[in-house]
């Protein structure tokens, strides 16, 4: 629809059905708030033009338009509600129905004025029309138009915005370019804003078109406040209406001026038709490039209905970048065929233990593109999802510089899907890895304390930037920098490994260490910077003492955190080394028991939620080689490692009842190996691994031994521990997969109460082998002194790395296929390392020692019903590099004569052939030289299908199920990034000595008279109040305690929470203890009281007897006798009772 411009004023805009008559009112008075019930219009103009059906209207300014009161009246009176307006218009019906009648909506509207030119807005429709025409119109695209058609009506471009017109020269204003007079303006026009109570603030600028976008828009919004302000002090009542009289004649102005020039109105047409032709987003923006840096927004939407203001900047960026109308050529991305060791080499990277952390709880789901769902294993990942793709990027040029990684997007992709939780706290941790940080913490804290003692804040900044460059070293990259051999003594292993006072656990380095590495160098410079800074403060000598205590506290907790990493990384290399070595003729077992179930119901009343016992259960995890011939293309890598494939079986033993000390394992162990034996013949050696708890790191199980032999037939042939707190292997991932299973058990209205529920709700997992157990001991006869011994072995808590052998070279050769131990007790012989493979080991001899005679014997009480004990198979699979088979191939599988009867010669030549005969099946991907072998495979019926070929994000979900799997793939890949630097005299404190990585115990320190005393006296308030002192904030208050003004404790007398913790726990116990026996010993004194009135009471009665017999004399005497003897007794019963009651008051 199209409407003359210029001032139509005289003439109603809208011309239908009725004679136009009355006054006439400016349509944009009618921008008004209409029917609010009503949330189809926003303004009574457009629900008149609804009304009217004016759809096709150009969006213009409507300021210069009236309508008359008739049309007003027309439009807005109300239609009959009494029938359906479309039964006979738009379906051609006899009658209007009456059933069901509703209001006819903007949408509905819409669509019928498209297809019948009908203007039936706001009227009544039968619910039958209604569902057909809802069907036919309600689709999105119909919805959207119908919406926004009159959306341009509230754009403040189109209905108040003027044009940008140059300055006029009739102008009363003139410039002044002079900077003294302009800043004097400025400073007057502040001062008159502020005299007349302007109160925002007041922008000013001599280079507006160099702000950016939303700085020019800031200074518009402030500058339109202050004209308004300013219209408000000139015209107080009319303000309003004087701004937009102005906006008015300004933009009328305007469009006479662009009407005065008729060929730019050509030249848009043009470019609007140009426009509308084209699809592409490029090609539009091409050609608004050419008039967006001249023409303003409101006059490209009167030719261009579509343009918005993003469409018009992006545009004046490529005609500022490239030039007005100038054509951008688009390189677009080669699309990159991504192969399966690609996904597999990242797969296998992000499960190292430096960035992922297995947890004993928990599972989660991922989901595939075919709606499929794989449960995993819950994993904590340490490090930022950019920190591990830099790391990873690194990796992969140092191991080989012709890998290609994939791209930083499916890298990306692949963490995202790929899901593990997110560590958000140190809940969980290691206590060295807690300790550590909590000391950069306290650390951090005391340069804060330090700017009262008149240090700078450069200083200060400094040190804490050092400090928390450092702490992201140590927790992300350290584990990666070490090496067995490094010219860096902070990396290597050999010297910080080596126990200088024993020879044995020695190994001297054939390389200097005369390098520093940059980041381990920052974190020693800056504890020395620190140190110097508070010993150069001004303050006490007192209380620089304190100072100088908890920094040295504080920065030995860092130097345990990083040799603490250092030996993780070591002793996690006998694992590696064990799995790459690993024969068909052994196996290895990963030991470790789960944290305790508390029995659980389906229903469970409050009262049975409180003092449950808890079942233990041990984890027993089983990997062995797989005895399959094909090996995967993807573990073939260089890069990837190790180069085997296994198999995995877990065993479970759940006890009612049980102790967890050395005996039970020693019991587990037995009963797996028998199983084991009985499945497998040929399995004769194991390599055991576990954690540094008592009952793996004991004596008992390490000389055990031969006796395991004797009763299983399998020879250990190494213990390795791993580092304290870094004990999380495969057993914690399959204890918090049954854990799953036994939730989903119990909400299915099942009880797990005792170790035979919990079996049958276990039993579901997987690959999993569980028995309810208890353990019998070996006689019941009373053991000899000898038996009763306990077992000793001197210096057993420092063998971390424990390795068996036959000592016999008699019996080595007469074995050489089965090495075994005999009778003998002189044939074993046993190395031990302090860390693995540093120094030759002490060697000890099987005969010298003190060895396990017996072991107890395991009992299954139950065992489910199904078949048990299949292994986990690790699902490799062979890229197919190439869709065809050779004939060769071919040949040898059918086994045709035909191939059996080539010769060299001719095989040569048969390969240079093409492959030009194809198999007919469409699905089948053979190919052949002859015709001959075609008709062979046609008769055979034998076709090869190519398998479905999986997503990237598909393929790389399914990886990381399998590899989370398999405990063998877990290993810490090495990274050299970072900086090498010669070494420099630096401070004494900090120059690393051979054996610095060592754990040492810490000696015992016995408390003193005034810290025993402090602490008793802590304990007690809590006692007494019910409100019990928490150690660490005892820990504080020790530090800070003052009597008489001075401290109580000295720097050496501190004591930390952990170690106050202890002491509290030691004096409950003995308080509970002496309680219990006190209780014990008033019940033995109330026995002893029964027992001594009774004993009183036997005796009287007894004399009495004796009295009567005495004085019996003749027999006419005697019934005198008796009836008076009754009197007696009853005379003597009161006497021992008057007795008793003398001897104890308190019961009288």
């Amino acid at each position: 629809m199209e409407f003359e411009s210029g001032d139509q004023r005289d003439v109603c805009f809208f011309q239908i059905k009725v004679s136009c008559n009355g006054s006439r009112r400016n349509l944009k008075d009618l921008l008004t708030p209409f029917s609010a019930n009503n949330f189809e219009w926003k303004s009574e103009l457009e629900y008149l033009l609804l009304r009217a059906a004016y759809y096709d209207i150009s969006r213009m300014n409507l300021h210069g338009h009236t309508i008359c009161d008739s049309h007003h009246q027309y439009l807005l009176q109300k239609f009959r509600r009494d029938h359906c307006y479309l039964c006979k218009t738009v379906f051609g019906c006899n009658i209007n129905s009456t059933n069901d009648l509703r209001r006819i909506s903007r949408t509905i509207a819409f669509g019928i004025w498209q297809d019948h030119q009908l203007s039936i807005f706001d009227q009544t429709m039968c619910g039958c029309c209604r569902k057909k025409l809802e069907k036919q119109y309600y689709h999105k695209e119909i919805i959207e138009k119908s919406e926004n058609i009159f959306s341009w009506l509230y754009d403040e471009y189109t209905i108040y915005t003027p044009s940008i017109a140059s300055s006029s020269p009739y102008s009363i204003y003139e410039f002044n370019e002079d900077p003294d007079i302009q800043s004097h303006q400025r400073d007057s026009f502040r001062e008159f804003l502020m005299v007349n109570g302007y109160q925002e603030s007041v922008q000013m600028t001599n280079s507006y078109h160099k702000m950016i976008q939303k700085k020019q828009q800031d200074f518009r919004r402030k500058t339109k406040n202050i004209l308004l302000f300013i219209l408000q002090i000139l015209a107080s009542n009319d303000f309003l209406q004087v701004w937009k009289d102005i906006i008015e004649s300004d933009f009328e102005e305007t469009m006479q001026d662009c009407e005065l020039d008729g060929k730019f109105g050509i030249v848009m047409n043009c470019i609007a038709d140009a426009y509308n032709d084209v699809n592409h987003w490029s090609t539009r923006r091409q050609l608004l490039s050419i008039v967006a840096q001249d023409i303003p927004l409101y006059i490209i939407q009167q030719f261009i209905p579509d343009v918005t203001l993003w469409k018009l900047n992006a545009a004046k960026q490529q005609a500022v970048a490239n030039g007005p109308g100038s054509i951008v050529k688009y390189n677009g991305s080669i699309k990159i065929r991504y192969t399966e060791s690609q996904i597999a080499h990242f797969i296998q990277y992000i499960l190292s233990p430096h960035i992922t952390t297995d947890m004993p709880f928990g599972e989660k789901n991922i989901k595939l593109s075919s709606g499929d769902t794989i449960v995993v294993s819950n994993t904590i990942r340490n490090l930022l999802p950019t920190r591990i793709i830099q790391a990873y990027k690194e990796y992969c040029k140092e191991c080989d510089e012709e890998f290609k990684p994939l791209s930083d997007t499916c890298l990306f992709e692949i963490l995202h899907c790929c899901t593990a939780s997110n560590r958000k706290s140190l809940q969980g941790l290691d206590y060295f890895a807690c300790d550590g940080s909590n000391a950069f913490d306290m650390l951090t804290h005391l340069c804060d304390e330090l700017t009262t003692h008149d240090v700078t804040t450069s200083k200060i900044i400094e040190l804490k930037k050092g400090l928390h460059e450092s702490r992201n070293c140590l927790k992300n990259n350290y584990k990666l920098h070490v090496e067995f051999n490094s010219e860096v003594a902070d990396h290597c292993i050999k010297y910080g490994l080596s126990d200088p006072r024993d020879l044995f656990w020695k190994e001297d380095c054939n390389h200097s260490h005369s390098m520093e590495c940059d980041q381990c160098l920052l974190l020693k410079n800056t504890l020395i910077e620190l140190r110097a800074t508070i010993d150069s403060c001004s303050m006490t000598k007192e209380m620089k003492l304190r100072y100088l205590h908890r920094f040295d506290q504080n920065a030995q907790l860092i130097w345990d955190w990083k040799a603490h990493l250092m030996r993780c990384v070591q002793q996690d290399r006998a694992r590696i080394d064990i799995l790459q070595n690993l024969q068909n003729d052994s196996v290895f077992v990963l030991l470790d028991w789960a944290m305790k179930w508390l029995p659980m119901k389906y229903r469970e009343a409050q009262r049975d939620f409180f003092a449950k016992r808890g079942l233990s259960w041990h984890v027993t995890y089983v990997i062995r080689p797989q005895k399959a011939t094909s090996t995967s293309t993807i573990l073939k890598s260089s890069l990837l490692l190790p180069k085997n494939s296994f198999q995995h079986r877990t065993f479970v033993h759940i006890f009612d009842q049980c102790v967890q000390n050395s005996d039970t394992v020693l019991s587990i162990l037995v009963d797996v190996f028998k199983r084991l034996k009985e499945e497998d013949r040929n399995i004769k050696y194991a390599y055991l691994r576990a954690d540094n708890a008592g009952c793996y790191h004991a004596a008992e199980t390490l000389l055990s031994n031969k006796k395991v032999f004797e009763e299983t037939g399998i020879f250990i042939r190494r213990f390795d521990y791993s580092d304290p707190q870094s004990g999380k292997s495969a057993c914690d991932r399959m204890s918090a997969v049954v854990k799953c299973n036994v939730r989903r058990h119990i909400n299915e209205k099942n009880n797990v109460e005792n170790s035979k529920e919990f079996v049958d709700a276990a039993r579901t997992t997987q690959y999993l082998s569980i028995f309810a157990s208890k353990i019998v001991p070996h006689s019941v006869v009373p053991k000899s002194k000898t038996s009763n011994k306990k077992i000793n072995w001197t210096g057993v808590t420092m063998f971390n790395n424990v390795q068996y052998e036959i000592k016999s070279s008699k019996l080595r050769e007469r074995n050489r296929e089965e090495q075994i131990p005999s009778n003998d007790s002189d044939e074993i012989e046993i190395t031990a390392w302090r860390s693995y493979n540093i120094g030759s080991g002490k060697e000890f001899t099987w005969s010298n020692l003190n060895t396990v005679q017996t072991i107890d014997q395991l009992v299954v009480t139950y065992e489910p019903p199904q078949t048990q004990g299949n292994w986990m198979n690790e699902n490799i699979k062979e890229d197919a590099n190439d869709d065809r088979q050779s004939d060769s191939e071919f040949e040898e599988d059918e086994k045709t004569e035909e191939g059996k009867n080539h010769n060299k010669n001719d095989v040569a030549k048969n390969n240079s052939k093409p492959f030009v005969f194809d198999c007919p099946d469409p699905n089948c991907i053979r190919q052949f030289r002859r015709h001959a072998n075609l008709q062979v495979h046609l008769s055979t019926g034998i076709h090869k299908y190519q398998p479905n070929r999986l997503k990237l994000l598909d393929k790389a979900k399914l990886h990381y199920k399998e590899q989370l799997e398999n405990d063998e793939n877990e290993h810490i890949r090495s990274i050299q990034n970072f900086k090498i630097i010669h070494s420099s005299n630096g401070n004494v404190n900090y120059e690393l000595k051979q054996g610095w990585a060592l754990f040492n115990r810490k000696p015992q320190i016995l408390f003193s008279d005034d810290q025993v005393t402090y602490l008793v006296q802590k304990y007690n308030e809590g006692e007494k109040n019910g409100m019990k002192w928490n150690p660490s904030q005892v820990a504080e208050q020790m530090q800070t305690t003052i009597n008489n003004g001075h401290y109580v404790f000295e720097p050496s007398q501190w004591l930390t929470s952990s170690q106050i913790k202890s002491f509290f726990g030691r004096l409950t116990r003995k308080r509970r203890q002496q309680s219990q026996l006190n209780k014990e010993r008033e019940e033995k004194n109330e026995e002893l009281s029964e027992d001594d009135e009774s004993l009183i009471h036997a005796q009287l009665m007894q004399d009495s007897i004796k009295e009567l017999e005495e004085k019996q004399t003749d027999a006419s005497k005697q019934e005198q006798y008796l009836v008076n003897s009754q009197s007696t007794i009853r005379k003597m019963d009161n006497r021992s009772i008057d007795e008793y009651s003398k001897l104890h008051p308190k019961k009288k």
